[in-house]
């Protein structure tokens, strides 16, 4: 999930979700897919490819 009821965060700038922050950022998933691929060269797709 990118938001949570937390007190700490960004807080979510919609009507249907006050009380909720986000607290991830949309970028971190690419850094555990190129960390991935830079440890797996060869298998890395084997984990982030839908088959």
């Amino acid at each position: 999930a990118v938001s949570r009821d937390l007190d700490w965060g960004i807080p979510v700038p919609l009507k249907d979700a006050e009380g909720k922050v986000l607290y991830v950022w949309f970028d971190a998933p690419i850094g555990y897919i190129s960390n991935t691929k830079e440890l797996l060269p060869n298998d890395w797709e084997k984990w982030w490819k839908d088959e």
